[in-house]
């Protein structure tokens, strides 16, 4: 067995971590591209689902008796390597 095997896994783990946050970025800006709003989990909000609009405004929704409620609007996002 290698003496290397938790740093291999850890490596292992922070390529499928980047690469899962770069297939999140690319669907963002593929939404954002066609018009659609955006939607995802943001542990900054857990209390509900971000819904991103094509124009980068933000609000965070929930979902009540099958109709989306906007519970609050949100600042623009801040993401690393965004001007």
């Amino acid at each position: 067995m290698s003496r290397n095997k938790p740093l291999d896994l850890f490596v292992r783990y922070q390529a499928c971590k980047d690469s899962l946050r770069d297939s999140a970025r690319q669907a963002l800006r593929e939404a954002k591209a066609s018009g659609t709003p955006a939607y995802y989990t943001d542990p900054e909000w857990p209390e509900g689902i971000v819904r991103e609009m094509p124009d980068g405004s933000r609000q965070l929704v929930k979902l009540e008796n099958g109709h989306e409620m906007i519970v609050m609007e949100l600042p623009p996002a801040q993401r690393d390597g965004e001007a």
